[in-house]
């Protein structure tokens, strides 16, 4: 009798608090209430207002004629025939558009992105990009212009597998005379250095140099210690020491842009006779991996003549390739908004195995 009536009074409380959760329910505005949608019922009724609506009856109509091809310059756009469509108001061409590049990112400012495009631009770079810009009194009139539009183009190889894409001859963007709202200066190695960031140029390339940092209370340590402090330490960064015994180093990255953050960073150098590389942006902080299985031994005497792709000696290069290998399966790679995991460690692979050739160019005596 005792069990029963201590879960009837068990019962009984919860019964009560639901019972007050309910009646508290009830006092929410929204909370567990059916809210109609505001413009459902017009939806429902037809009765929404839709661009098409609103449109002047006198609004000329603009659509674009697009690139057929992934890349080409282009040569000549014969309008005259399309202008003698009836309705047919303009043509507007890459040369009658101003010359002034914009960035499309938009995300914020001062934008990071490069000021690269053009609103028409000679070069196209894609299928789909805009030659020519059309403007007339109907649809009927443009559509018909846009088919007597020719344009003369000269094609020109596309790249068109991401895989084929490094060292690759074919540029995107060959011209010059683009620009960016970042300028320099606005950075700086110690704040690099203590930020810690994953896509840091400045880890990767100072702890392949074996720097070390002062911290006014903590004192000097090894960079690779002061990386591996908890976020929270509260302490300042007085200066980064760094030591002279590191040789032939060498420092490379793969970007989207030239301006963004790196895809990668890799840096290698040849510290008291052993290599290491330092791999960053992969997208976690820089971490080093250190030829402990001495496979770079006996290679470090080899010049390659300014051969920055290999070396003239097939061992050589076999002990390369395996050292490209070891370190790729020494490092985390993951995925985020530049690249995937498995385009970095292959673009790892090719930066470890390129900036190891170019270490014994530019030091034909590392020892």
């Amino acid at each position: 009798m005792e069990r029963i009536s201590e879960r009837s009074g068990r019962m009984s409380t919860n019964q009560t608090n639901e019972n007050s959760f309910n009646r508290a329910r009830r006092d929410y505005h929204a909370v567990g209430k059916c809210i109609p949608k505001k413009d459902s019922s017009q939806l429902l009724l037809g009765k929404p207002v839709f661009t098409d609506d609103i449109t002047p009856r006198d609004a000329l109509v603009i659509k674009l004629l697009r690139s057929p091809y992934a890349n080409a310059i282009v040569e000549d756009v014969k309008t005259d025939i399309a202008l003698k469509v009836p309705g047919m108001v303009a043509v507007y061409t890459w040369e009658d558009v101003p010359k002034k590049r914009f960035s499309i990112a938009g995300q914020t400012f001062p934008e990071p992105s490069p000021y690269d495009r053009l609103i028409l631009d000679r070069h196209v770079r894609s299928v789909g990009d805009a030659v020519a810009i059309v403007v007339g009194e109907s649809e009927k009139a443009v559509d018909k212009a846009l088919n007597m539009i020719k344009v003369k183009y000269t094609v020109l190889e596309p790249v068109l597998d991401f895989r084929k894409s490094l060292d690759n001859k074919v540029l995107v963007h060959p011209e010059d005379d683009w620009s960016s709202s970042i300028g320099t200066g606005v950075a700086t190695v110690g704040g690099s250095i203590w930020g810690r960031f994953g896509f840091s140029d400045v880890m990767t390339i100072f702890r392949a140099l074996g720097a070390k940092v002062q911290l006014h209370k903590a004192g000097i340590m090894d960079l690779d210690e002061f990386a591996a402090l908890p976020r929270t330490t509260r302490d300042v960064l007085v200066s980064v020491i760094v030591p002279k015994n590191a040789k032939g180093v060498v420092y490379l990255s793969q970007r989207n842009q030239s301006t963004d953050f790196p895809v990668l960073t890799c840096a290698v150098a040849n510290r008291s006779g052993r290599y290491v590389a330092v791999i960053g942006a992969s997208p976690y902080m820089a971490e080093p991996v250190w030829d402990e299985d001495g496979i770079l031994d006996g290679i470090v005497e080899v010049n390659t003549d300014g051969n920055a792709a290999l070396t003239d000696n097939s061992e050589n290069n076999a002990k390369i390739d395996k050292f490209a290998e070891y370190v790729a399966e020494h490092v985390r790679f993951g995925s985020n908004i530049r690249a995937g995991a498995e385009y970095r460690e292959m673009i790892c692979r090719v930066l470890t195995r390129r900036a190891v050739t170019q270490s014994l160019d530019i030091c034909d005596d590392i020892m």
